[in-house]
Protein backbone atom coordinates (compact mmCIF):
# COMPACT_ATOMS: atom_id res chain seq x y z
CA UNK A 1 0.00 0.00 0.00
CA UNK A 2 1.39 3.39 -0.47
CA UNK A 3 1.66 5.62 1.86
CA UNK A 4 1.25 9.64 1.66
CA UNK A 5 2.58 12.54 3.12
CA UNK A 6 2.03 16.29 2.84
CA UNK A 7 3.72 19.24 2.71
CA UNK A 8 3.44 22.39 2.21
CA UNK A 9 5.67 25.36 0.08
CA UNK A 10 5.55 28.71 -0.86
CA UNK A 11 4.14 29.89 -3.85
CA UNK A 12 7.37 29.86 -5.90
CA UNK A 13 8.30 26.72 -5.44
CA UNK A 14 5.11 25.07 -5.65
CA UNK A 15 5.11 26.74 -9.22
CA UNK A 16 8.48 25.33 -10.06
CA UNK A 17 7.73 22.26 -9.27
CA UNK A 18 4.64 22.06 -11.36
CA UNK A 19 6.65 23.42 -14.46
CA UNK A 20 9.27 20.68 -13.77
CA UNK A 21 11.58 23.16 -12.91
CA UNK A 22 12.76 21.29 -9.42
CA UNK A 23 12.66 17.80 -8.48
CA UNK A 24 14.52 17.85 -5.20
CA UNK A 25 12.64 19.06 -2.05
CA UNK A 26 15.19 19.78 0.72
CA UNK A 27 14.24 19.11 4.30
CA UNK A 28 15.98 18.31 7.72
CA UNK A 29 15.53 14.69 7.96
CA UNK A 30 13.91 15.13 11.60
CA UNK A 31 11.52 12.38 12.65
CA UNK A 32 8.86 13.77 10.61
CA UNK A 33 11.01 13.12 7.31
CA UNK A 34 12.40 9.52 8.55
CA UNK A 35 8.89 8.32 7.53
CA UNK A 36 9.11 9.18 3.63
CA UNK A 37 10.11 6.00 1.69
CA UNK A 38 11.19 5.55 -1.65
CA UNK A 39 7.97 4.57 -3.70
CA UNK A 40 5.50 7.04 -1.02
CA UNK A 41 3.95 9.67 -2.23
CA UNK A 42 3.65 13.56 -1.67
CA UNK A 43 1.07 16.10 -1.52
CA UNK A 44 1.88 19.28 -2.53
CA UNK A 45 -0.20 22.16 -1.02
CA UNK A 46 0.33 25.81 -1.86
CA UNK A 47 0.97 27.84 1.69
CA UNK A 48 -1.26 30.23 -0.11
CA UNK A 49 -3.71 28.78 -1.42
CA UNK A 50 -4.56 25.01 0.00
CA UNK A 51 -7.09 24.23 -2.22
CA UNK A 52 -3.79 24.09 -5.31
CA UNK A 53 -2.04 20.94 -4.47
CA UNK A 54 0.24 18.68 -6.03
CA UNK A 55 0.87 14.59 -6.21
CA UNK A 56 4.57 13.80 -6.88
CA UNK A 57 6.27 10.41 -6.06
CA UNK A 58 9.37 9.56 -4.32
CA UNK A 59 12.15 8.40 -6.45
CA UNK A 60 14.89 8.54 -4.35
CA UNK A 61 16.36 10.48 -1.25
CA UNK A 62 20.01 11.77 -0.78
CA UNK A 63 20.67 12.30 2.83
CA UNK A 64 23.84 14.53 3.72
CA UNK A 65 25.30 15.78 6.91
CA UNK A 66 23.91 19.29 6.10
CA UNK A 67 23.09 21.73 3.52
CA UNK A 68 26.42 22.40 2.54
CA UNK A 69 26.89 18.87 1.33
CA UNK A 70 23.89 18.68 -0.09
CA UNK A 71 24.82 21.73 -2.24
CA UNK A 72 28.06 19.82 -3.21
CA UNK A 73 25.86 17.12 -4.35
CA UNK A 74 22.67 17.94 -6.22
CA UNK A 75 22.54 20.19 -9.25
CA UNK A 76 21.28 23.76 -8.79
CA UNK A 77 18.73 22.96 -11.46
CA UNK A 78 17.15 20.28 -9.69
CA UNK A 79 17.00 22.29 -6.25
CA UNK A 80 14.96 24.77 -8.62
CA UNK A 81 17.60 27.51 -8.92
CA UNK A 82 17.94 29.55 -11.89
CA UNK A 83 20.92 30.10 -14.27
CA UNK A 84 21.48 33.44 -13.35
CA UNK A 85 21.07 32.59 -9.62
CA UNK A 86 23.73 31.91 -6.49
CA UNK A 87 23.17 28.62 -5.12
CA UNK A 88 24.14 29.11 -1.56
CA UNK A 89 23.35 26.88 1.31
CA UNK A 90 22.98 29.55 3.73
CA UNK A 91 18.71 30.00 2.09
CA UNK A 92 18.04 27.03 3.83
CA UNK A 93 18.93 28.90 7.31
CA UNK A 94 16.16 31.20 6.87
CA UNK A 95 13.99 27.14 7.75
CA UNK A 96 16.92 25.25 9.42
CA UNK A 97 19.14 26.11 11.89
CA UNK A 98 22.56 24.61 11.60
CA UNK A 99 22.20 23.31 15.18
CA UNK A 100 19.13 21.18 14.00
CA UNK A 101 21.10 20.40 10.26
CA UNK A 102 23.81 18.85 13.22
CA UNK A 103 21.31 17.25 15.03
CA UNK A 104 19.32 15.46 12.30
CA UNK A 105 21.05 15.76 8.79
CA UNK A 106 18.93 16.71 6.24
CA UNK A 107 17.58 14.74 2.91
CA UNK A 108 16.76 15.99 -0.57
CA UNK A 109 13.78 14.41 -1.95
CA UNK A 110 14.31 13.42 -5.60
CA UNK A 111 10.48 13.53 -6.74
CA UNK A 112 8.52 13.00 -10.57
CA UNK A 113 5.17 14.11 -10.59
CA UNK A 114 2.58 11.58 -11.14
CA UNK A 115 1.44 10.60 -14.89
CA UNK A 116 -2.74 12.52 -14.57
CA UNK A 117 -0.80 15.78 -13.87
CA UNK A 118 1.78 16.27 -16.89
CA UNK A 119 0.34 17.47 -20.22
CA UNK A 120 -0.87 14.95 -22.12
CA UNK A 121 1.12 13.18 -24.42
CA UNK A 122 0.24 11.69 -27.55
CA UNK A 123 0.80 8.04 -28.39
CA UNK A 124 4.15 7.20 -28.49
CA UNK A 125 5.48 5.55 -32.24
CA UNK A 126 7.92 2.82 -32.10
CA UNK A 127 9.99 0.47 -33.71
CA UNK A 128 11.85 -2.35 -32.85
CA UNK A 129 15.87 -2.53 -33.64
CA UNK A 130 16.70 -6.42 -33.75
CA UNK A 131 14.36 -9.45 -32.03
CA UNK A 132 17.56 -11.37 -31.09
CA UNK A 133 17.33 -10.81 -27.10
CA UNK A 134 15.00 -12.96 -25.39
CA UNK A 135 13.04 -10.33 -23.86
CA UNK A 136 12.16 -8.64 -27.30
CA UNK A 137 8.63 -9.97 -26.80
CA UNK A 138 8.55 -8.97 -23.68
CA UNK A 139 9.20 -5.27 -24.67
CA UNK A 140 6.76 -5.15 -27.52
CA UNK A 141 3.98 -6.14 -25.71
CA UNK A 142 4.85 -3.16 -22.99
CA UNK A 143 4.92 -1.27 -26.20
CA UNK A 144 2.00 -2.46 -27.87
CA UNK A 145 -0.02 -1.84 -24.35
CA UNK A 146 1.56 1.71 -23.97
CA UNK A 147 2.23 2.91 -27.41
CA UNK A 148 2.20 2.06 -31.60
CA UNK A 149 4.67 -0.06 -32.61
CA UNK A 150 5.30 0.44 -36.21
CA UNK A 151 7.26 -2.68 -37.49
CA UNK A 152 10.19 -4.33 -36.61
CA UNK A 153 13.68 -5.11 -38.41
CA UNK A 154 15.78 -8.24 -37.97
CA UNK A 155 18.93 -9.14 -40.00
CA UNK A 156 18.28 -13.37 -39.13
CA UNK A 157 15.36 -14.40 -41.14
CA UNK A 158 14.56 -17.50 -38.61
CA UNK A 159 14.73 -15.59 -35.91
CA UNK A 160 12.32 -12.37 -37.51
CA UNK A 161 9.96 -15.83 -38.43
CA UNK A 162 9.34 -16.90 -35.25
CA UNK A 163 8.77 -13.18 -33.68
CA UNK A 164 6.51 -12.63 -36.43
CA UNK A 165 3.99 -15.89 -35.73
CA UNK A 166 3.71 -14.05 -32.09
CA UNK A 167 2.92 -10.34 -32.97
CA UNK A 168 1.15 -8.55 -35.43
CA UNK A 169 3.53 -6.03 -36.38
CA UNK A 170 5.17 -5.74 -39.81
CA UNK A 171 8.78 -6.43 -40.55
CA UNK A 172 11.03 -4.09 -42.40
CA UNK A 173 12.87 -5.22 -45.15
CA UNK A 174 16.30 -3.07 -43.67
CA UNK A 175 17.69 -0.88 -41.34
CA UNK A 176 16.77 2.51 -43.31
CA UNK A 177 13.41 1.89 -43.58
CA UNK A 178 12.73 1.08 -39.93
CA UNK A 179 14.99 4.66 -39.30
CA UNK A 180 13.25 6.48 -42.71
CA UNK A 181 9.27 5.52 -40.97
CA UNK A 182 7.92 7.85 -38.19
CA UNK A 183 9.04 5.94 -35.33
CA UNK A 184 9.87 8.70 -32.15
CA UNK A 185 11.76 5.65 -30.28
CA UNK A 186 13.48 2.66 -31.26
CA UNK A 187 13.41 -0.36 -28.88
CA UNK A 188 16.79 -2.20 -29.35
CA UNK A 189 17.25 -5.91 -28.80
CA UNK A 190 19.65 -6.92 -31.49
CA UNK A 191 22.87 -8.72 -30.51
CA UNK A 192 25.44 -6.86 -27.89
CA UNK A 193 28.09 -6.74 -30.86
CA UNK A 194 25.29 -4.85 -32.77
CA UNK A 195 24.55 -2.05 -30.20
CA UNK A 196 27.41 0.15 -31.23
CA UNK A 197 26.78 0.23 -35.31
CA UNK A 198 22.63 0.16 -34.75
CA UNK A 199 22.58 2.68 -31.58
CA UNK A 200 24.39 5.50 -33.16
CA UNK A 201 22.45 5.02 -36.26
CA UNK A 202 19.13 5.38 -34.71
CA UNK A 203 20.84 8.77 -33.05
CA UNK A 204 21.59 10.08 -36.43
CA UNK A 205 18.03 9.41 -37.19
CA UNK A 206 17.18 11.62 -33.55
CA UNK A 207 15.06 8.82 -32.57
CA UNK A 208 15.07 8.50 -28.43
CA UNK A 209 16.31 4.42 -28.16
CA UNK A 210 15.60 2.20 -25.33
CA UNK A 211 18.30 -0.76 -24.98
CA UNK A 212 18.52 -3.93 -23.59
CA UNK A 213 21.87 -4.35 -21.54
CA UNK A 214 24.51 -4.12 -22.02
CA UNK A 215 24.83 -0.98 -23.84
CA UNK A 216 28.62 -2.39 -25.86
CA UNK A 217 31.39 -4.50 -25.44
CA UNK A 218 34.00 -1.81 -25.03
CA UNK A 219 34.35 1.25 -23.24
CA UNK A 220 35.71 2.69 -26.30
CA UNK A 221 31.99 1.89 -28.08
CA UNK A 222 30.08 2.87 -25.08
CA UNK A 223 31.90 6.14 -25.45
CA UNK A 224 31.18 6.14 -29.10
CA UNK A 225 26.98 5.86 -27.99
CA UNK A 226 26.93 8.16 -25.75
CA UNK A 227 29.03 10.84 -27.99
CA UNK A 228 26.15 10.61 -30.71
CA UNK A 229 23.46 10.31 -28.39
CA UNK A 230 24.81 13.67 -27.20
CA UNK A 231 25.30 15.05 -30.45
CA UNK A 232 21.83 14.37 -31.09
CA UNK A 233 19.96 15.41 -28.67
CA UNK A 234 18.37 12.42 -28.03
CA UNK A 235 17.39 10.21 -25.15
CA UNK A 236 18.57 6.80 -23.83
CA UNK A 237 17.24 4.04 -21.69
CA UNK A 238 19.03 1.16 -20.66
CA UNK A 239 16.66 -1.68 -19.03
CA UNK A 240 18.27 -1.82 -15.86
CA UNK A 241 15.16 -3.05 -14.32
CA UNK A 242 15.74 -4.92 -10.63
CA UNK A 243 16.76 -0.88 -9.86
CA UNK A 244 12.85 -0.16 -9.66
CA UNK A 245 11.76 -3.37 -8.23
CA UNK A 246 10.64 -2.42 -4.21
CA UNK A 247 12.67 -5.38 -2.26
CA UNK A 248 15.85 -3.80 -4.16
CA UNK A 249 14.78 -0.46 -3.57
CA UNK A 250 14.23 -1.74 0.36
CA UNK A 251 18.11 -2.83 0.31
CA UNK A 252 19.40 0.74 -1.49
CA UNK A 253 17.30 2.86 0.94
CA UNK A 254 18.81 1.21 3.88
CA UNK A 255 22.14 1.17 2.60
CA UNK A 256 22.24 4.75 1.60
CA UNK A 257 20.52 5.85 5.22
CA UNK A 258 23.71 5.27 7.32
CA UNK A 259 22.21 2.97 9.68
CA UNK A 260 24.45 0.28 8.24
CA UNK A 261 27.43 2.51 9.39
CA UNK A 262 30.93 2.56 7.02
CA UNK A 263 29.59 -0.13 4.28
CA UNK A 264 32.40 -2.62 3.87
CA UNK A 265 30.73 -5.92 1.86
CA UNK A 266 27.92 -5.89 -0.66
CA UNK A 267 26.96 -9.22 -2.22
CA UNK A 268 24.08 -10.15 -4.80
CA UNK A 269 23.41 -13.91 -6.06
CA UNK A 270 20.91 -14.48 -9.53
CA UNK A 271 20.98 -17.01 -11.35
CA UNK A 272 18.39 -19.64 -13.18
CA UNK A 273 18.32 -22.56 -14.81
CA UNK A 274 18.35 -21.41 -18.37
CA UNK A 275 21.67 -24.43 -19.21
CA UNK A 276 20.48 -27.03 -17.09
CA UNK A 277 16.71 -26.72 -18.50
CA UNK A 278 18.03 -25.95 -21.86
CA UNK A 279 16.06 -23.31 -22.92
CA UNK A 280 18.28 -20.82 -23.65
CA UNK A 281 19.10 -19.86 -27.45
CA UNK A 282 22.02 -21.04 -28.88
CA UNK A 283 23.44 -17.32 -29.99
CA UNK A 284 23.25 -16.76 -26.64
CA UNK A 285 26.36 -18.88 -26.17
CA UNK A 286 28.18 -16.69 -28.91
CA UNK A 287 31.02 -15.22 -27.61
CA UNK A 288 31.20 -12.87 -30.78
CA UNK A 289 28.04 -11.62 -30.00
CA UNK A 290 27.21 -11.78 -26.36
CA UNK A 291 30.82 -10.62 -25.27
CA UNK A 292 30.86 -13.92 -22.85
CA UNK A 293 28.53 -15.98 -20.89
CA UNK A 294 26.75 -15.94 -17.93
CA UNK A 295 28.17 -12.74 -16.30
CA UNK A 296 27.91 -10.09 -19.12
CA UNK A 297 23.58 -11.59 -19.54
CA UNK A 298 22.07 -12.30 -15.98
CA UNK A 299 25.26 -11.28 -14.21
CA UNK A 300 24.80 -8.08 -15.58
CA UNK A 301 21.98 -7.04 -12.46
CA UNK A 302 24.86 -7.63 -10.14
CA UNK A 303 26.91 -5.25 -11.58
CA UNK A 304 24.61 -2.07 -11.80
CA UNK A 305 23.38 -3.08 -8.66
CA UNK A 306 27.01 -2.51 -6.88
CA UNK A 307 27.57 0.36 -8.36
CA UNK A 308 23.98 2.07 -7.47
CA UNK A 309 25.37 1.13 -3.98
CA UNK A 310 29.16 0.98 -3.97
CA UNK A 311 29.82 3.45 -7.28
CA UNK A 312 32.75 1.79 -9.24
CA UNK A 313 35.51 -0.34 -8.75
CA UNK A 314 39.25 0.12 -8.40
CA UNK A 315 39.66 -3.50 -9.73
CA UNK A 316 38.17 -6.58 -10.19
CA UNK A 317 39.15 -10.56 -10.42
CA UNK A 318 36.55 -13.20 -11.74
CA UNK A 319 36.39 -17.27 -11.92
CA UNK A 320 34.53 -18.40 -14.53
CA UNK A 321 33.73 -22.11 -14.82
CA UNK A 322 31.39 -24.50 -17.23
CA UNK A 323 29.55 -26.56 -14.60
CA UNK A 324 26.50 -27.39 -17.02
CA UNK A 325 26.15 -31.75 -17.00
CA UNK A 326 23.44 -31.57 -20.07
CA UNK A 327 24.83 -32.44 -23.27
CA UNK A 328 22.37 -30.66 -25.47
CA UNK A 329 23.45 -27.33 -23.64
CA UNK A 330 26.58 -28.13 -24.01
CA UNK A 331 26.30 -28.51 -27.39
CA UNK A 332 24.95 -25.00 -27.85
CA UNK A 333 28.59 -23.64 -25.88
CA UNK A 334 31.21 -24.36 -28.94
CA UNK A 335 32.59 -21.09 -27.56
CA UNK A 336 32.82 -22.31 -24.43
CA UNK A 337 31.65 -19.48 -22.41
CA UNK A 338 31.12 -19.43 -18.82
CA UNK A 339 27.80 -20.89 -17.36
CA UNK A 340 28.98 -20.40 -13.79
CA UNK A 341 30.73 -17.28 -12.38
CA UNK A 342 31.48 -15.02 -9.62
CA UNK A 343 33.61 -11.61 -10.10
CA UNK A 344 34.89 -10.16 -6.53
CA UNK A 345 35.21 -6.18 -6.56
CA UNK A 346 37.30 -3.99 -4.74
CA UNK A 347 36.43 -0.18 -4.08
CA UNK A 348 38.67 2.99 -2.71
CA UNK A 349 37.38 2.93 0.35
CA UNK A 350 38.04 -0.81 1.37
CA UNK A 351 34.70 -2.26 0.74
CA UNK A 352 34.42 -5.46 -1.45
CA UNK A 353 31.85 -6.46 -3.26
CA UNK A 354 30.24 -10.05 -4.85
CA UNK A 355 28.73 -11.07 -7.99
CA UNK A 356 27.51 -13.92 -8.31
CA UNK A 357 25.50 -15.78 -11.12
CA UNK A 358 24.96 -18.46 -13.90
CA UNK A 359 23.01 -20.66 -15.83
CA UNK A 360 22.94 -23.75 -13.65
CA UNK A 361 20.56 -23.51 -10.76
CA UNK A 362 16.98 -24.60 -10.05
CA UNK A 363 15.51 -22.84 -6.94
CA UNK A 364 18.09 -20.44 -6.30
CA UNK A 365 16.61 -17.26 -4.97
CA UNK A 366 18.08 -14.01 -5.84
CA UNK A 367 20.55 -12.84 -2.36
CA UNK A 368 20.72 -8.60 -2.24
CA UNK A 369 22.68 -8.47 1.23
CA UNK A 370 24.92 -5.23 2.36
CA UNK A 371 26.90 -5.21 5.68
CA UNK A 372 28.32 -2.35 7.08
CA UNK A 373 30.10 -1.90 10.74
CA UNK A 374 26.63 -0.89 12.36
CA UNK A 375 24.88 -3.68 10.77
CA UNK A 376 23.23 -5.42 8.02
CA UNK A 377 20.54 -5.57 5.35
CA UNK A 378 19.37 -8.84 3.43
CA UNK A 379 16.83 -9.33 0.67
CA UNK A 380 16.44 -13.26 -0.41
CA UNK A 381 13.88 -13.07 -2.92
CA UNK A 382 11.17 -10.67 -2.18
CA UNK A 383 11.81 -10.48 1.73
CA UNK A 384 14.42 -8.19 3.37
CA UNK A 385 15.49 -8.61 7.12
CA UNK A 386 17.68 -6.13 8.88
CA UNK A 387 19.91 -6.32 11.88
CA UNK A 388 21.70 -3.04 13.35
CA UNK A 389 22.48 -1.06 16.09
CA UNK A 390 19.44 0.81 15.79
CA UNK A 391 17.34 -2.46 16.14
CA UNK A 392 19.25 -3.15 19.50
CA UNK A 393 20.84 -6.15 17.30
CA UNK A 394 17.73 -7.97 16.99
CA UNK A 395 16.60 -8.91 13.16
CA UNK A 396 13.71 -7.25 11.95
CA UNK A 397 11.44 -7.68 8.81
CA UNK A 398 11.86 -4.59 6.19
CA UNK A 399 8.92 -3.12 4.66
CA UNK A 400 9.18 -2.40 1.84
CA UNK A 401 8.59 0.48 -0.49
CA UNK A 402 6.04 0.25 -4.19
CA UNK A 403 7.98 -0.78 -6.98
CA UNK A 404 8.64 2.33 -9.20
CA UNK A 405 8.12 2.09 -13.21
CA UNK A 406 10.87 -0.47 -14.78
CA UNK A 407 12.59 1.56 -17.91
CA UNK A 408 10.42 0.19 -20.65
CA UNK A 409 7.70 1.41 -19.33
CA UNK A 410 9.51 4.81 -18.19
CA UNK A 411 10.32 5.08 -21.86
CA UNK A 412 6.91 4.51 -23.34
CA UNK A 413 5.62 6.91 -21.36
CA UNK A 414 7.89 9.60 -21.59
CA UNK A 415 8.60 9.37 -17.73
CA UNK A 416 12.34 9.02 -17.05
CA UNK A 417 13.47 8.24 -13.42
CA UNK A 418 17.25 8.19 -12.55
CA UNK A 419 19.66 5.79 -12.68
CA UNK A 420 18.71 3.94 -16.26
CA UNK A 421 20.68 6.95 -18.59
CA UNK A 422 23.37 6.37 -20.89
CA UNK A 423 25.76 7.40 -17.61
CA UNK A 424 24.41 4.07 -16.16
CA UNK A 425 24.89 2.35 -19.35
CA UNK A 426 28.44 3.33 -19.71
CA UNK A 427 29.16 2.45 -16.26
CA UNK A 428 28.25 -1.08 -16.59
CA UNK A 429 30.02 -1.44 -19.86
CA UNK A 430 33.21 -0.38 -17.62
CA UNK A 431 32.68 -3.05 -14.66
CA UNK A 432 32.06 -5.98 -17.74
CA UNK A 433 35.00 -4.61 -19.04
CA UNK A 434 37.07 -5.29 -15.60
CA UNK A 435 35.09 -8.57 -14.66
CA UNK A 436 36.42 -9.74 -17.95
CA UNK A 437 39.86 -8.61 -18.52
CA UNK A 438 42.72 -11.37 -17.93
CA UNK A 439 43.81 -11.31 -14.02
Amino acid sequence: MTVQHTMQLDTRYFEKIAAGQKTVEMRLYDEKRQKIKVGDEILFADRTAPDRTLSARVVALHRFGDFAALYRALSPASLGYEETDTPDPADMEAYYTKKEQAKYGVVGIEIALKNEQKKERKTMKVAVCGVWHVHATDYTKEALARGEVLGFYERDDALAAAFAEKHPVPRFATLEELLASDAEGVIVCSASSDHTEDIIRIAEAKKNIFTEKVLALTDEEADRIAEAVERNGVSLTISLFQKYLGSRLAVYEIAKSGELGKINYLRFRNCHSGSIDNWLPAHFYSLAQCGGGAMIDLGAHGMYLTHWILGMPVSAKSVFTRACSVAEANAKNADGVEDNAVTVMQFADGAVAVNETGFVSHFSPPVFEVFGEDGYVRMEGDSVVKCTKATGGKCVEVELPASLPIPIVQFMEGTPLPGCSVEEARALTHMMVMAYAKN
